[in-house]
């Protein structure tokens, strides 16, 4: 159906966005050995600041404004409202959420690119 259709559609920000995160970690984790310890306290932070256990309905004003910038909150919540409750989608978050991931692709593969030659070396 179209909401099927449309919930591809809304996770499709994700892969840009998870590459670059990829790539700007996995490039500052060989420099940051200690890097690897914040991963699952970032995770956790993550995962209650993107509405994957709530609605984004039930943030309180006061904190919406520092969690509506979040792109994974929108990506979140666009494949809940496509997919479950056949709602249309809200291009201008997906569209956000879809430059914020080019963004971070940028940054991950120009660190990446940057560091590279010097792995050798620190490994």
């Amino acid at each position: 159906s179209l909401h099927s259709l449309l919930f591809v559609v809304a996770l499709l920000p994700l892969i840009p966005l998870a590459l670059g995160v990829s790539l700007l970690f996995s490039s500052l984790g060989v420099f940051l050995r200690d890097l690897q310890q914040l991963a699952g306290p970032l995770s956790m932070i993550l995962m209650y600041s993107s509405a994957v256990f709530y609605s984004a309905q039930m943030v309180p004003e006061p904190m919406w404004i520092f969690i509506k910038f979040n792109p994974l909150l929108h990506i979140v919540e666009q494949a809940r409202a496509t997919l479950l409750w056949h709602q249309p989608m809200d291009w201008l978050w997906v569209g956000y959420s879809f430059a914020f991931g080019l963004v971070t692709l940028a940054l991950g593969l120009f660190s990446f690119k940057k560091l590279k030659p010097a792995f050798a070396d620190v490994i």
